[in-house]
């Protein structure tokens, strides 16, 4: 009743999204966290997982702790969260486990590298739609996120850029957390040494020119082909406003 779909680009070659005979779209994740940055301990999230029958079938499950952080995780570097999925997904599981282990989440976020990430996903959730979540979780989140080396912090930025069609387009998804929007503008103007080698695969630190010419020739091009396509399509409409 499945229909496999097929991605476009190399790094989602870990996620295989299927379309039910109904329209309903389902994507099977053979990792929790597809950024390689984010380190996932598969034996661990086995051993932490909960036994459960689906359409008949005994099958394991994530815990609701795992699922919350998988959720928000990829949501944080995923373009599809621009559909909101995730956030049914995040606030469905919240109501469905009353009892979360909250320690579980921090623990979990500080082991993946995904505190700043995950405060963001969070604070959206409790800002903008009053999910249930504990303020200490908030507030403890927040302040791990500010502590973290830089490295970390860019590596959220590289999700954010992911997850987005242009950097404006970024920081506007950060609306209604202007500390988040702000941390986003300085890494992205001003990137470390650190995270230009790691981003670029980089090994000798003469290659480093190279590699910000590089990104700025690549996101100039992105903004001259949005303007031109703009562009295009106001004078399509100012075509036909003067044929009518």
């Amino acid at each position: 009743p499945f229909q496999r779909q097929e991605h476009q680009r190399a790094w989602q070659r870990d996620l295989h999204p299927y379309i039910h005979e109904t329209g309903l779209p389902l994507v099977l994740h053979t990792r929790l966290l597809l950024l390689p940055y984010y380190p996932v301990n598969l034996s661990e999230t086995w051993t932490s997982s909960r036994q459960a029958i689906l359409s008949g079938v005994e099958t394991k499950i994530l815990s609701p702790s795992e699922t919350l952080v998988h959720i928000c995780g990829h949501a944080s570097y995923s373009r599809s969260r621009a559909n909101l999925r995730w956030v049914c997904d995040a606030v469905l599981t919240l109501r469905h486990y009353p009892d979360m282990n909250w320690n579980r989440v921090l623990e979990q976020a500080q082991q993946y590298r995904l505190t700043l990430p995950l405060w963001i996903m969070l604070e959206y959730l409790a800002r903008r739609l009053h999910a249930p979540i504990p303020e200490e979780v908030l507030a403890e989140l927040s302040c791990a996120a500010a502590g973290m080396d830089r490295i970390s912090r860019e590596a959220a930025i590289v999700g954010t850029m992911l997850g987005a069609t242009s950097p404006s387009s970024a920081i506007r998804g950060l609306r209604g957390n202007p500390r988040a929007q702000m941390l986003f503008i300085r890494l992205f103007l001003l990137p470390s040494r650190t995270y230009m080698c790691w981003r670029y695969g980089i090994e000798h630190r003469w290659l480093l020119p190279f590699a910000h010419l590089y990104r700025l020739m690549k996101f100039g091009a992105l903004a001259a082909v949005r303007l031109t396509r703009k562009q295009s399509a106001r004078a399509r409409e100012e075509l036909v406003a003067d044929v009518d």
